[in-house]
């Protein structure tokens, strides 16, 4: 733990990584409200004794290097002698640099693959960065993830190799068809290193039995330009349920951007159709996710939401027990989850803000919810049984076998 936390006054929410200034104010650079009232609120939290090492860790974990950078743009005076914030302002141009180049690439991609007659779909990366951020500097971009339709990865992985990308592994034909059916995508990186590329045919490992697979996204695909580019897209109904599914039960929200992907795009299609979204969330069995996600996007980044929405989202314990793992292990150095204690003081955060937004409840939860929270099965336990196909309440069992393998009995005991 970074020695600025350590200072701070046990069970004050300021003890808590997740509460920490250094944590409000990358919060308020991931922001989708008021630019200008967010930037007044951390102003204040910028002439506090921020940990700009500690600061510059969790940001680059969360993803949110360049945006916090862009946001902080009005007071860098006062640190621009800080070692963490000229690292991160580097990263910035960093993230710049990667990114046009990834959309360069992109853009060269989706025009090769048309001559071949290859619909190939951008999930993520440079086009949702186009579609939801102000600028493609705003999002942090890692990789390009293409989806293709199964027929095709064979033909599509000889394309790839023809301009010279290398896959990840090297397998033989036979191999590579074995692996169609068992995984959901194959890696390739460019000649010299820079670019990685990622084909998919499915959205997770088929074992996993998700019903928001390769056949579903193109059943509802819609055509796109990008960059002036013909290509596809999903419609924002199918978009923010991706979304959900990809952060939540692909990532369990392990970095902040996934958060902010949910919450620009809340804000940029406010007239989205929710009873739509939220009834196919229940056909594909993405409802707890579903509900995390917009949880989340409304209560860390102030993600707009009709009056009827929100209060459903905010009701109830379960997404309010899960937001403060969430929280805890965004902004925890480790990474690990936050134990009990801690715990409660992100729902005590949260209650009061949830009570702003008028859902009053019960400020101090029972140590059950914690226990429910943290034992509850998620898609990293059907990753460690893989190709066992366990009933779901056996994952129950699985679950705490693997966390204690992880975290050992410290978990329980954990402040933080």
């Amino acid at each position: 733990m970074n020695p600025a936390l350590n200072q701070r006054p046990e069970n004050t929410l300021d003890a808590a990584p997740g509460c920490s200034a250094e944590a409000r104010l990358i919060l308020l650079a991931a922001s989708v409200g008021d630019l200008e009232s967010r930037r007044v609120r951390a102003e204040s939290l910028c002439s506090e004794n921020l940990d700009w090492d500690y600061l510059e860790k969790i940001a680059m974990a969360n993803g949110m290097a360049a945006a916090l950078i862009d946001f902080v743009k009005p007071f860098a005076e006062e640190f621009a002698g800080q070692p963490g914030y000229g690292t991160l302002k580097q990263r910035y141009y960093e993230t710049v640099a990667h990114n046009l180049r990834l959309k360069e690439e992109l853009l060269a991609l989706l025009a090769f693959f048309e001559t071949e007659a290859v619909d190939v779909m951008p999930l993520k990366g440079p086009v949702l960065a186009a579609e939801l951020y102000p600028g493609l500097a705003h999002r942090a971009i890692w990789d390009l993830d293409l989806l293709v339709e199964e027929r095709d990865v064979l033909r599509v992985h000889s394309l790839l190799e023809s301009r010279g990308y290398t896959p990840e592994i090297e397998m033989t034909e036979s191999e590579l068809r074995g692996h169609l059916e068992a995984d959901c995508e194959v890696n390739f990186d460019s000649a010299d290193g820079q670019i990685h590329v990622e084909i998919h045919w499915n959205i997770l490992p088929s074992f996993l039995g998700s019903k928001l697979d390769g056949p579903y996204v193109w059943n509802r695909r819609v055509e796109a330009d990008f960059e002036g580019q013909k290509t596809w897209a999903l419609p924002p109904e199918e978009l923010l349920l991706y979304l959900c599914m990809h952060g939540g039960e692909k990532h369990q929200w392990s970095a902040l951007k996934w958060v902010a992907d949910v919450a620009r795009l809340l804000a940029r299609y406010p007239e989205l159709d929710f009873d739509r979204a939220r009834a196919e969330a229940a056909r594909l069995g993405l409802t707890r996710s579903f509900r995390l996600g917009l949880y989340l996007a409304r209560v860390l980044l102030d993600a707009p939401l009709p009056e009827k929405v929100s209060g459903d989202v905010l009701s109830g314990t379960t997404s309010a027990g899960l937001s403060g793992l969430v929280r805890g292990h965004l902004f925890r150095p480790d990474g690990g989850l936050p134990g009990y204690d801690e715990w409660c003081l992100y729902w005590r955060a949260e209650a009061e803000h949830r009570e702003s937004l008028g859902v009053r409840e019960a400020s101090t939860p029972a140590r059950g919810a914690y226990y429910r929270s943290v034992l509850t099965p998620e898609w990293n336990d059907r990753v460690f049984v893989k190709g066992v196909r366990l009933p779901s309440p056996l994952l129950y069992f699985v679950r705490p076998w693997r966390l204690f393998r992880i975290h050992g009995s410290g978990l329980f005991k954990r402040t933080s």
